[in-house]
């Protein structure tokens, strides 16, 4: 089965830590054999050069550092689904049509609400700036999904959120070609399983 499979951030670093080369190996086989791909928007290539290097960047750096090594590649270059001020590169995004741009609007709140309820804004430590930041990624990552087959995630907030908000728009035209939504524990040998599951079935 040809597929191509979008990834978050979290199932990306997941997916790096697998320890055995057998398993790149065997990830690298199957993926050219089903002449699929895995695919990642601009928010997360960008990742891999940013101004300033915190811990969790260095880490994701690494992570395609890592694929390559093995060679895998993750498609980074194609347009997001949308443009958000602060968050789009141009040349790698398009403008938002107008149901994606409501969509992204009650998914930034959907987001917000869930990180609150999980306690992610009572953090001292962390930069509320920051957080609002990272969930205007996650919509426009979750958005750019669309574009793809299947949309694997390790993110449980965007997974909640992304599913209620696709449920509720389900008959919009705009959504007629809805991506497979798969939450995957961020485990490395669940994520590779995962997509084997995929490229399999």
């Amino acid at each position: 089965m040809t597929a191509r499979i979008f990834l978050d951030t979290c199932s990306i670093i997941a997916l790096c830590g697998l320890k055995d080369k057998a398993d790149f190996d065997l990830l690298r086989k199957r993926l050219e054999e089903f002449q699929s791909g895995l695919y990642a928007s601009h928010i997360q290539g960008d990742e891999m050069h940013p101004k300033e290097l915190s811990d969790f960047r260095l880490i994701y750096k690494k992570a395609f550092e890592r694929f390559e090594k093995h060679g895998i590649r993750i498609h980074w270059e194609e347009p997001t689904r949308g443009m958000i001020i602060g968050v789009s590169r141009i040349g790698f995004c398009r403008i938002f049509e107008d149901d994606l741009a409501e969509i992204g609007d009650e998914l930034e709140r959907e987001l917000r609400k869930c990180m609150e309820e999980k306690g992610r804004f009572n953090n001292k430590d962390i930069d509320e700036k920051a957080i609002v930041l990272n969930i205007a990624r996650d919509c426009l990552i979750a958005i750019t999904s669309l574009d793809y087959d299947y949309f694997i995630m390790s993110d449980k907030c965007l997974y909640e959120s992304w599913i209620k908000i696709l449920q509720k728009h389900k008959p919009k035209r705009i959504l007629e070609k809805t991506s497979g939504v798969i939450y995957v524990q961020r485990s490395p040998k669940m994520t590779l399983k995962e997509i084997l599951k995929i490229l399999n079935s």
